[in-house]
């Protein structure tokens, strides 16, 4: 499977220079600063889940170019099918995370409109 781990992700994380200031103050690494820990923690569950058997089929797809799989999030709608398993993981992810992990639907959702 070519989707990151979610050490993987807070790898790539880490290891990133972020521009990002919170009361005039850098945030030097996101995945523990107070401001931005939650998010990414929230973000990460994506990557759990699309590894853990109860929930992978939902996170994840095969795509249409590569064969691959990949994480639902990056996927084409390619069906009804496709519409209805990303309405699905939406709902898991509100359930698991508590939230909306709206960075990635708004990406999603661009995505497809192009």
């Amino acid at each position: 499977m070519s989707i990151k781990t979610y050490e993987e992700y807070l790898q790539s994380l880490q290891s990133m220079r972020p521009n990002m200031y919170k009361f005039d103050k850098l945030i030097e690494d996101v995945t523990t600063n107070p401001a931005t820990k939650r998010t990414v923690e929230g973000h990460g569950w994506t990557f759990k889940a699309a590894f853990d058997d109860r929930y992978k089929d939902l996170l994840t797809t095969k795509s249409h170019i590569t064969g691959k799989t990949i994480s639902r999030y990056l996927s084409i709608i390619q069906s009804a099918e496709d519409m209805y398993a990303n309405s699905e993981m939406k709902r898991l992810m509100f359930h698991l995370t508590g939230t909306c992990t709206g960075g990635r639907c708004a990406g999603w959702t661009a995505l497809n409109a192009m």
